[in-house]
This record gives C-alpha cells, sequence and structure tokens, in this order.
C-alpha cells in the first residue's frame, strides 16, 4: 500500500538531533570550509584527500 503523500514530505532525520551532532564537533564546520575552499580549485582527488585530512587533523587537534 502507498503511503499518503503528506507522509512523503516529513524530514528524514530531526533537526533538532542534527543540530546537536553538529554542534559537537566544531572542527567538522572548519574542515568543511576548506573542503569547499578546495572543491572551487582542485580536481576531486586532491578534494578528497584535504578533506580527509583536516577533519582528521582538525578533531585531532580539538581533543588534545
Amino acid at each position: 500500500m502507498h503511503r499518503p503523500l503528506w507522509e512523503l514530505a516529513k524530514p528524514a532525520i530531526d533537526c533538532k538531533a542534527a543540530a546537536t551532532q553538529a554542534a559537537k564537533h566544531p572542527a567538522d564546520h572548519i574542515a568543511l570550509a576548506l573542503t569547499l575552499f578546495a572543491a572551487t580549485r582542485l580536481p576531486i582527488l586532491p578534494v578528497v584527500l584535504i578533506a580527509v585530512l583536516a577533519t582528521g587533523t582538525l578533531r585531532w587537534l580539538s581533543a588534545s
């Protein structure tokens, strides 16, 4: 049986939970900004490497 159309329009995640998760790691916001900046200037492989290294490094620095 098909779901009603109004149920399809409901968000898939809880917005409060997403905001809480994003607030847990402010380093992720910095890494995202670096990744977006790199994505405007570089091909995909360097962007992926920058994203992984930036996220890992910033989380490691913020943990200590």
